[in-house]
């Protein structure tokens, strides 16, 4: 039997974890390890061919990334991954080739599938111009052209799952399934906190198994469409139903390219990109109106594109979260409790949050730190309320709902192509002037509101108004004993 743990310390994987969280290293290598002696022969076969083949002076990072390419779930973290500022440049370098990659196959492999799909009939008002875009994690992306009979000509594109990528998903799914229990049983070994890593696993197994449901992802893109109606700026991709099946989904086709290649552009340029961003995948979602609020779960670069008519154009709608109004409302509170000083408050609304009884002493020591923070020089900043949710889950065990996960890992992804896009705190001005704009749209309505109610988009009751004000000189004395200590 392989002993994939040795061979991956050897190979200094390792190393590849930032030094913040230098005591996950033997679980990583240990998970990865996992991973790959529960693979089958056939899967393993390629992944050793391709280790063969590269230089024997390659890197960690090519390694790991040449595994991940092997793996829809591996990929697919990787994407996540690969523009978190708290790994090395090296290895985002490297993570950013999964984003979009060449795609495999050639155009006449592909047209064959996909008449497979609709039959030959529905083709013959389609037109294939180009070589195929890109492949992703489950998919690929093919240049077409739809010419329905006595209308305009329509540019777009097929996405279709790769041949195979069921079985391998499906595999790779089960894997993490099983992981997620031996985490658990190995906690101890690791002094690592107990965060149900099954649980957790267990979730996101669930959420990418929609990544192969295309019908899925039609019914979130006609969603999204609705959703940013309005929003002149943003591009959603149009649905065509008639060419779309379960298997296959057609729509039209977003010109451009990635967001984050604005090299050469001017800094004010790169700036407004940056803003829209932000406004488009957190301000839109966090502040909507209704009980239940979309977002895109998957907004790394190679799915958000610079149109070449400087809009920003929001593509592959598989993954999806929802927010709930309750978790808004507490995300809401959680924000309050910061700009308050208020550490019941916040230990109250993780709570709140929480899935299962939360440990209250850890949960209170993590908000009375995050504020010490604040007093220190920083923000109640986006990279605050992402510091605040991570610790709450790696060190006191803090059980979050599988939308709020998801939305974690969305803001990770989504501070780090800002960043790329354009230096500087960016996001948070945005939220700030997104926030102010609906506060004050909404100002007419709170003469009339009643205390408690938090319809308003900002999520708000008039109650909490007053008690902010109520505690503002609380909370500067807070501040200052903070300060002092």
């Amino acid at each position: 039997m392989t002993d994939w743990a040795a061979q991956l310390e050897d190979l200094g994987i390792g190393t590849l974890v930032p030094a913040v969280y230098a005591r996950f290293r033997p679980a990583v290598i240990d998970g990865v390890a996992f991973f790959l002696d529960g693979l089958s022969a056939e899967r393993l076969g390629p992944i050793l061919d391709d280790q063969a083949a590269l230089p024997e002076n390659a890197g960690p990072a090519e390694r790991l990334i040449s595994i991940a390419r092997h793996s829809p779930v591996l990929h697919k973290l990787g994407q996540v991954l690969a523009r978190d500022r708290r790994l090395s440049g090296d290895l985002r370098a490297q993570l950013q080739t999964l984003e979009s990659m060449p795609a495999g196959w050639t155009s006449e492999e592909l047209c064959v599938w996909v008449q497979r799909e609709l039959g030959p009939a529905a083709l013959a008002d389609v037109a294939f111009p180009e070589p195929p875009l890109a492949e992703a994690s489950v998919a690929v992306v093919l240049p077409m052209e739809w010419r329905p009979s006595g209308r305009v000509p329509r540019r777009g594109v097929f996405k279709l799952l790769k041949p195979g990528i069921e079985a391998r998903l499906a595999e790779d799914l089960a894997l993490l399934q099983r992981a997620g229990p031996w985490l658990d049983r190995r906690c101890a070994q690791y002094g690592l906190p107990a965060i149900a890593y099954a649980d957790t696993f267990d979730t996101v197994r669930q959420l990418l198994a929609q990544e192969i449901d295309l019908g899925t992802e039609q019914a979130h893109l006609l969603r999204a469409a609705k959703t940013y109606r309005g929003h002149t700026d943003i591009v959603i991709p149009e649905l065509f139903r008639a060419l779309s099946t379960p298997r296959l989904t057609a729509m039209t086709r977003v010109d451009g390219r990635k967001v984050t290649e604005v090299g050469g552009l001017p800094t004010a340029t790169r700036e407004r990109i940056a803003a829209l961003a932000v406004e488009a995948l957190l301000a839109v979602p966090v502040w909507a109106s209704d009980d239940m609020a979309p977002f895109h779960a998957d907004p790394h670069a190679g799915n958000l594109f610079l149109t070449n008519d400087g809009q920003l154009g929001l593509v592959d709608w598989s993954l999806t979260g929802q927010l709930s109004k309750r978790l808004r409302v507490d995300l809401t509170q959680l924000a309050l409790g910061a700009v308050c000083f208020d550490a019941a408050r916040m230990t109250a609304t993780v709570a709140d949050l929480a899935v299962a009884p939360v440990d209250t002493p850890a949960v209170r020591r993590i908000a009375d730190q995050s504020l010490s923070r604040l007093v220190q020089g920083s923000a109640p900043s986006l990279d605050w309320l992402v510091g605040l949710l991570d610790a709450m889950v790696l060190e006191a065990g803090v059980r979050m709902p599988g939308d709020l996960l998801l939305f974690r890992k969305m803001l990770h992804t989504v501070l780090g192509v800002v960043q790329d896009v354009a230096a500087g705190p960016v996001a948070d001005g945005v939220l700030v002037r997104c926030f102010l704009q609906r506060f004050a749209a909404e100002a007419p309505m709170r003469a009339m509101a009643p205390p408690f109610w938090r319809g308003f988009d900002t999520h708000l009751a008039n109650a909490d108004l007053w008690q902010a004000a109520a505690q503002a000189p609380l909370a500067l004395l807070s501040a200052w004993n903070r300060l002092v200590r």
